[in-house]
């Protein structure tokens, strides 16, 4: 668990790293830019585990819960292969058709896959150890009620 007076130290590593990540996206070919996102995503993953922001063993637990983790979880993962798979076949049957996606191209289901894992899985563990664990600490009062007064 990362304590008040840490809390920013822990935090230079993944806002470098995002600033590394943005300033090499606009060079990576669109074709390979989701798989860019993966591992960008898995960094951020990995290392909120390893400074233990995130709990392994939590996680684990939730994904040991069954139908009520699962489900939903599955729902989510089908609705989004579906949907690409309906995007490419779209973009197969109409290719002068602008399909709004000009950051991440699908080129197959190794590409569906990884936006699929990057974006139910790996973006949520960053995003939520990053913003809950870094930014809000609610260990500390004083960040809780800067926050808070912030956001509303």
């Amino acid at each position: 668990m990362i304590n008040t007076k840490n809390q920013f130290k822990y935090l230079i590593l993944p806002i470098g790293w995002y600033i590394l990540f943005r300033a090499l996206f606009p060079y990576i070919n669109m074709n390979y830019t989701i798989y860019f996102s993966l591992i960008y995503f898995t960094g951020l993953a990995v290392y909120f585990l390893s400074i233990g922001s995130v709990s392994l063993k939590s996680l684990v637990d939730e994904w040991k819960r069954g139908r009520s983790f699962w489900l939903p979880v599955v729902f989510n993962i089908v609705g989004e292969i579906a949907a690409f798979g309906v995007g490419i076949g779209l973009s197969t049957l109409l290719p002068n058709v602008d399909d709004g996606f000009k950051v991440y191209k699908t080129t197959g289901w190794a590409s569906v896959i990884a936006f699929a894992l990057t974006t139910t899985l790996l973006a949520p563990i960053a995003e939520e150890a990053f913003f809950r664990k870094g930014i809000i600490n609610f260990n500390s009062r004083r960040i809780r009620l800067l926050n808070k007064n912030y956001y509303q």
